[in-house]
């Protein structure tokens, strides 16, 4: 490894143990946190993550980068870190600190003002942050690329390479074989599906949701399930995988499901295994959201809806 390079992963893991401590807030804002708490806790979430953008716009990494780039020694390794680190490096100089934790709080404060409409069945809880956060991310898409359409800006963050136009041309391509197998369930008669809505307490549900975590092969020294509003999967720390599931007492499928959806989440995030050299930096992290959901689903939809699998 260059001089260089090892350099940039000492500013880089910095940055990600910022970031981790950033997930370990949100994660708790979402699972336990006191209802009184949320405004102290988005001022806290804020402040951390303008920390993290500190450490990732560090002027020394611009140093860094460019001795990296006339470099023609690198080994591959080394090539394709440079690489991510440049794109996360150009794009993170292109957002003032100021907006990054305003982004950040208001975020926050978004998920906190959904999980309580939701409870209570009222949009108009919602409606404003939703405004404030739509607002925001043209915002965001605007100092990223003004010259793009906002869409595709904010799409290339999760799924770089990916605009409007080639994810409709995936869904378009799929329409007609899925229209043609809606309507050929839709022309069978409703089968009796009661027995799914049994009432099956909370306790007697996070029993199966561990007995599932088991058998899909979660490492429970590694990571462990909570309870939230909606399921989620979130990483504080390279062995600390924490997912999430809901338990609604007379539709039991739901945690069954969410459960082993959630896992393949944390099960994609345990198999990351980089050079050790590259612990801790954009190397070792998730590839892009489309690579991530495809390990969830399959775990959940081939897997967790086979025959083979309930048998």
């Amino acid at each position: 490894m260059q001089k260089e390079t090892m350099q940039l992963v000492g500013l880089d893991r910095q940055r990600t143990l910022l970031a981790h401590i950033d997930a370990l807030l949100g994660w708790d804002q979402e699972t336990y946190l006191p209802k009184s708490a949320v405004e102290e806790r988005a001022e806290q979430i804020a402040l951390v993550q303008g920390l993290t953008h500190e450490k990732a716009v560090d002027p020394r990494i611009a140093g860094l980068l460019g001795s990296l780039e006339r470099n023609p020694d690198l080994q591959p390794l080394e090539k394709a870190y440079l690489r991510v680190s440049r794109r996360e490096y150009d794009k993170e100089t292109k957002l003032p600190p100021d907006f990054v934790m305003e982004l950040a709080r208001q975020t926050s404060l978004s998920q906190a003002a959904w999980a309580e409409a939701r409870s209570e069945d009222n949009f108009a809880l919602f409606a404003p942050h939703l405004e404030t956060m739509i607002r925001l991310n043209k915002q965001m898409a605007a100092y990223l690329n003004p010259n793009a359409r906002p869409y595709d800006v904010l799409l290339d963050l999760y799924e770089e390479g990916s605009t409007e136009k080639s994810i409709a041309s995936v869904f378009a391509e799929m329409k007609a074989d899925l229209v043609r197998i809606l309507g050929k369930i839709q022309s069978k008669p409703q089968i009796d599906d009661s027995f799914l809505h049994r009432r099956v307490p909370a306790d007697k549900q996070a029993l199966m949701s561990q007995y599932l975590m088991d058998a899909v092969g979660f490492e429970k020294d590694k990571g462990r399930l909570d309870i939230t509003a909606h399921p989620f999967t979130t990483t504080v720390g390279k062995t600390d995988i924490r997912i999430t599931t809901r338990y609604i007492e007379d539709y039991f499928p739901s945690s069954i499901f969410s459960t082993i959806h959630e896992s393949g989440h944390a099960l994609y995030e345990m198999g990351i295994d980089p050079d050790p050299e590259f612990w801790g930096t954009r190397l070792a992290e998730p590839v892009s959201m489309a690579v991530h959901e495809s390990q969830s689903r399959m775990w959940e939809n081939l897997v967790g809806r086979s025959r083979a699998f309930w048998r």
